[in-house]
């Protein structure tokens, strides 16, 4: 059982292909929109999007998060 200090952790993956805006989306492992694994990097385990989106631009500059999975890291 989790005590409420801890939290549990989500796997992330930014997608290789620049979504029709240019920006390289940020997907949850369970998003219904992740693309094919050819197109994903594998960002690693993350508390919340905000640190996989740190993340994420370490390999591209312009990033976002999907709207569907992370959409507190959504830019609008």
């Amino acid at each position: 059982m989790i005590n409420k200090t801890q939290r549990i952790m989500g796997l992330y993956f930014v997608n290789r292909n620049p979504h029709t805006n240019g920006k390289n989306e940020v997907h949850e492992a369970s998003c219904r929109n992740l693309p094919g694994k050819a197109s994903l990097i594998n960002l690693g385990d993350f508390k919340d999007c905000m640190h996989a989106m740190k993340e994420a631009k370490k390999y591209f500059l312009n990033v976002d998060g999907c709207l569907l999975c992370c959409r507190q890291c959504h830019k609008k």
